[in-house]
């Protein structure tokens, strides 16, 4: 779970996704299902979060407050400073250069 916390804050979500399932599949509990599925959620198309939701046996409150949640998510980063915005896209370029630099 803590690994996956860590490549959330890294906008790792694929990989926040295996590392959440991982603790899902080894300790299902509510928090777990809810990490997992936010990961899920930042990561998948629409129709796998549906399926991975409805898999979990995950109810439409915790569907509504995930999907709440990411879109209160959106709209904050909408507001955030010019140059912090500008930071977190260039770290997105750079971590997208890393990521085919270590592939090859």
């Amino acid at each position: 779970h803590n690994c996956g916390t860590a490549l959330m804050q890294l906008l790792e979500y694929e990989e926040a996704c295996r590392a959440f399932r991982k603790a899902l599949d080894e300790n299902e509990t509510p928090e777990e299902t809810r990490a997992y599925l936010t990961a899920v959620y930042l990561s998948q198309p629409e129709e796998v979060f549906q399926r991975e939701a409805e898999h979990a046996g995950a109810g439409a409150d915790l569907v509504r407050e995930i999907i709440a949640a990411a879109e209160k998510a959106y709209e904050s980063a909408e507001d955030v400073p010019e140059d912090r915005a500008g930071t977190e896209k260039k770290l997105k370029k750079l971590r997208d250069a890393y990521h085919l630099e270590a592939e090859e």
